[in-house]
């Protein structure tokens, strides 16, 4: 179990995709200074209630991806864009809303229990045999007329 700065949006990261971000609210500069600073990564969890900006934070689902930030561009004023990386799957089991301006969870990863690999054969192979069924199912519909 870790503790993990939050990163609420309404959208879900997956581990290995990219997001982009444009950072310009107090709470998120500080947070992604000290992720910067510190090297350590963020989680981005999907909103389930509330605003995704400048607003009391939001309610967040249970289960997020971790992001560790690749590209940081300052634009002035403490903003920033920065391009971050998904890399693994949590759950938020207690969520700190007093210790920091932004939220903090601590969180337990959840890894991949079968690469992504073996997974993507498996579904390929199901889905091969699905189309195969298909097209037989067409072929004999083909031969069969039809009166108007």
């Amino acid at each position: 179990m870790i503790d993990l700065p939050l990163f609420p949006l309404n959208t879900v990261l997956f581990p290995g995709m990219p997001i982009s971000l444009h950072i310009f609210e107090d709470r998120y500069k500080k947070m992604m200074n000290t992720c910067i600073t510190e090297r350590i990564p963020f989680g981005v969890v999907l909103i389930s209630e509330g605003v995704e900006a400048l607003g009391p934070l939001a309610m967040p689902y249970t289960i997020g991806c971790s992001a560790r930030i690749s590209q940081v561009q300052p634009i002035g004023q403490g903003r920033m864009n920065l391009l971050a990386v998904g890399q693994e799957r949590f759950e938020v089991l207690e969520l700190d809303r007093e210790s920091q301006p932004y939220l903090v969870a601590k969180v337990e990863m959840l890894p991949m229990t079968e690469s992504p690999r073996a997974s993507l054969v498996s579904q390929g192979e199901k889905l091969r045999q699905e189309g195969l069924r298909y097209l037989e199912i067409l072929s004999q519909v083909g031969d069969v007329q039809f009166d108007e």
